[in-house]
């Protein structure tokens, strides 16, 4: 739960100018798959160990670490010693520890959502993501279509 992160501090403003450092950690899923170390050491990769990729969407912050996640439509290159794994897997890892496992899942959710909103449900034109709040947007107003945004 969200308490049991003490004494760290979750911000979830949503900041689209955001940009990744280095040793910011970046989610990437991949269906019901998630990236993740098969050895030793902390679990998800970070932004260097992927190659500083294009598509990473700010998430949050808890303490002074950033998370994002890995929209691009592109695999990116797999750093060693990481490999998909199904999500339900990550339940059982050592290496899962809170904050980290608290982590895991709203990152887990956010990409479900993101995944879920990249079309209009409406009109079927693709979404463009806001630049003021976490939603999705349609880049062009469509004559038949009545949503503008998605949340």
């Amino acid at each position: 739960m969200i308490q049991d992160i003490a004494p760290k501090k979750l911000d979830n403003q949503y900041k689209p100018s955001a940009e990744p450092m280095d040793d910011s950690v970046v989610f990437v899923f991949d269906a019901r798959t998630v990236l993740v170390r098969q050895d030793e050491g902390k679990l998800f990769p970070t932004f260097a160990q992927l190659g500083r990729p294009d598509g990473c969407v700010y998430l949050f912050t808890i303490g002074k670490k950033a998370f994002f996640l890995l929209l691009s439509e592109e695999r990116p290159t797999i750093p060693e010693g990481f490999a998909f794994e199904p999500i339900k897997n990550i339940r059982r890892n050592k290496e899962a520890k809170l904050p980290s496992f608290y982590a895991f899942y709203t990152a887990l959710h956010l990409y479900g959502w993101y995944r879920t909103n990249r079309f209009c449900g409406v009109c079927g034109q693709p979404t463009v993501l806001d630049t003021k709040e976490r939603a999705s947007t349609r880049p062009s107003a469509s004559v038949s279509c009545t949503m503008e945004r998605f949340f």
